[in-house]
């Protein structure tokens, strides 16, 4: 329903939508949050405040707009999209940059999160998406972009006020208890790894989509504690393998470093107090720049890769027991023998890079 409309060079234009949703205090949490299962749309601001959480629980749960402001009290987690967009007529008319502002107590997405430009074509055809626009991130704890995350606008700020930033998992498979656990103290000792201390099993299921991706023309991290990067992605090694397959099967794993990474076109800047972690996934700026392109302020920097192997001995072992009757001897040999194995694993090689 148009309740105003503006006329420009001959032609009809609604005027701009606002949604606001905003939650009030009420006896628990769950009755504080926000929770979308399907699309929301406005032609112009879309602003949620919530005083508990605010959750996109499905791959169909969206909210669109020309800028999203989304504030939580509690915790911010995305499993559908977010989309701030701008639409460029060929008459010239436009409006200022797309954004989109997060703010809670924990950030986490496993969805989409884009900022970007449409230009129209004759037959009232639009383009392919441009990056545009800003994109914020601002959490008190943690912000996690974990598998099936992506986020991409042209410049992202990101602010961990007491925790840590992950970009990647720390597990291939979706157990968000083994997920939280703290990755043990790292440091320059170049013999022990920071991502893997035991063989990646569980129970649980594997990520339908493993791969975290962060894409700007100038990104800033900056976190509390740690920034992460980290792809836990593993190519087997059969047993009794040559030099070649174990070459191939290295090759192999390489060519997944970029299911994981972190990318900026211009500028990268990381501030984390405590470490830097770059687990063989791939970090950096890609255009070259006379101007410092890539800065990490950080006592420690680690950019790792591994390769394991569990091997199985055999057991081949006789036993023989004799017994002696009135009138009669018997030997009973009794054997326990197994077979070796060994389990054996690369993951694809940590890169930084900046040119």
């Amino acid at each position: 329903e148009l309740r105003a409309v503006t006329q420009y060079q001959g032609k009809l234009h609604a005027q701009a939508e606002i949604i606001a949703i905003r939650t009030l205090a009420a006896n628990s949490a769950s009755q504080n949050s926000i929770t979308l299962n399907t699309a929301l749309m406005a032609d112009g601001k879309v602003e949620l405040t919530s005083q508990g959480d605010i959750h996109l629980a499905s791959q169909q749960a969206s909210i669109s707009g020309h800028a999203l402001v989304l504030n939580a009290i509690g915790d911010f987690r995305n499993y559908g999209g977010l989309i701030a967009k701008r639409k460029l007529w060929l008459s010239g008319l436009s409006n200022s940059e797309p954004s989109i502002q997060v703010g809670a107590k924990l950030i986490e997405n496993r969805g989409s999160v884009e900022v970007y430009d449409q230009r129209e074509q004759a037959g009232n055809q639009w383009g392919s998406r441009q990056i545009s626009g800003n994109l914020s991130f601002a959490s008190k704890t943690d912000v996690l972009n974990r598998f099936g995350g992506f986020v991409r606008a042209k410049t992202i700020k990101v602010a961990a006020q007491s925790g840590r930033i992950r970009n990647g998992s720390l597990y291939a498979f979706d157990d968000p208890v083994k997920e939280n656990e703290p990755i043990a103290a790292t440091s320059h000792n170049t013999q022990v790894i920071s991502t893997l201390s035991a063989l990646p099993v569980s129970d649980t299921k594997p990520y339908v989509n493993p791969k975290a991706i962060i894409q700007g023309l100038v990104i800033q991290l900056e976190a509390n504690t740690s920034v992460e990067n980290i792809n836990p992605y593993t190519e087997p090694v059969e047993f009794e393998s040559t030099e070649e397959v174990e070459a191939r099967v290295s090759r192999t794993a390489q060519s997944h470093v970029d299911d994981v990474r972190i990318e900026a076109v211009n500028k990268l800047t990381i501030v984390a107090p405590q470490y830097v972690l770059n687990s063989s996934a791939n970090l950096g700026v890609s255009e070259f720049s006379l101007a410092p392109a890539l800065i990490i302020q950080s006592p420690l920097v680690r950019n790792e890769r591994y390769y394991s192997y569990t091997v199985l001995d055999t057991v081949d072992e006789t036993k023989q027991v004799v017994e002696q009757n009135p009138g009669s001897t018997s030997t009973t040999t009794s054997s326990i023998k197994g077979v070796k194995a060994r389990y054996g694993f690369y993951s694809p090689p940590g890169i930084i890079y900046s040119f």
